[in-house]
């Protein structure tokens, strides 16, 4: 587990034993967490991203191709129990949505997407264009 990034990671994912991202100590760590299974859907991931035109740059593709799916698509980790602060998972209590889970439906719902009430959805994600930045590609 890395603190700074707040990122967990496999043995198999670290640089040198270091984090691959800040380069930083990582130690050892359990968490009791809920998990999607996103290595059950491996090969349709890649044939999505392989097999598409609309993701740029190009090198991002190979490197999510390279880096995440051939050495083994591995679950992705969706709740935490090691803090309290974050959407709680109503039918399990102790558990909070993982951050970046979060983040991700902040985007569309806050501007109203699959909301009758709010409309704005249109007006400020014309979708013709989005950024992602590179570090969280992975979810």
């Amino acid at each position: 587990y890395c603190k700074p990034c707040e990122s967990f990671w496999t043995e198999s994912q670290l640089k040198d034993g270091k984090c691959p991202d800040c380069g930083g100590e990582v130690q050892d760590a359990q968490e009791e967490a809920y998990f999607f299974r996103l290595s059950k859907y491996a090969s349709r991931v890649q044939d999505l991203l392989e097999n598409t035109d609309f993701l740029e740059p190009r090198s991002r593709v190979n490197e999510m191709v390279n880096n995440f799916i051939k050495p083994g698509l591995e679950d992705l980790c969706v709740s935490r129990t090691s803090f309290t602060w974050g959407v709680p998972v109503d039918f399990d209590p102790g558990h909070v949505v993982y951050v970046w889970i979060d983040a991700l439906f902040n985007y569309m719902t806050a501007l109203g997407f699959e909301n009758d009430r709010y409309h704005d959805l249109e007006a400020f994600w014309p979708a013709d264009v989005h950024f992602v930045g590179k570090e969280i590609v992975r979810f």
